[in-house]
């Protein structure tokens, strides 16, 4: 994947970092030359940021990210960039207590995302997002706070209320042209 926004704070474990870095061929550079670099690579190109889940440190999201990039066709007017945020738990505590920490960095993930976006992707002709798992989170509470409307939000087995798009993200949910869920039906 040739972009990353990197919203960590470290590579395994922690929080939300200070600012949204932005690694290109997974190696950061200087942040003012990356975020020039990155708004003229997305100027007239329908670009997708897509997420990771809980439980993945920043070396398995790159990872992750970079396999799903290889998967998907190339096509000229398209630009997928990778988003990393602190969804892993810290060692030494139980997983699922931490489950319960790790939504609240997804939802404060969201927000840093949105307003790198607002400020960022005006040349984008249309931005989409993809998740997995609590990536859901973020990518929804992104959309409540971005200052455009997103062409498509594909979740995948999202870690989220079944009701979400109709409850709780329905502001969200109306701000997307077009929404695809892929769960299992025998997901509870």
């Amino acid at each position: 994947m040739t972009y990353l926004l990197d919203l960590r704070d470290i590579n395994v474990g922690g929080g939300l970092g200070s600012t949204v870095k932005i690694l290109r061929d997974n190696v950061q550079v200087g942040d003012s030359e990356n975020i020039t670099e990155l708004v003229a690579a997305i100027q007239g190109k329908q670009v997708l940021l897509v997420t990771h889940g809980f439980n993945v440190d920043r070396a398995g999201g790159e990872v992750n990210l970079d396999d799903l990039d290889l998967l998907l066709p190339s096509v000229a007017n398209r630009m997928m960039i990778g988003v990393l945020w602190p969804g892993d738990a810290d060692w030494g505590f139980i997983k699922a207590a931490v489950y319960v920490f790790k939504d609240h960095d997804s939802r404060r993930s969201g927000d840093m995302l949105a307003k790198f976006i607002n400020l960022n992707f005006d040349g984008a002709t249309s931005v989409s997002f993809a998740s997995h798992s609590l990536g859901a989170r973020v990518m929804l509470e992104t959309i409540l706070n971005l200052n455009r409307m997103v062409h498509q939000l594909i979740l995948m087995a999202g870690a989220i209320d079944d009701n979400c798009l109709t409850k709780e993200y329905k502001d969200a949910a109306a701000r997307v042209d077009h929404i695809s869920v892929l769960a299992s039906r025998k997901d509870t």
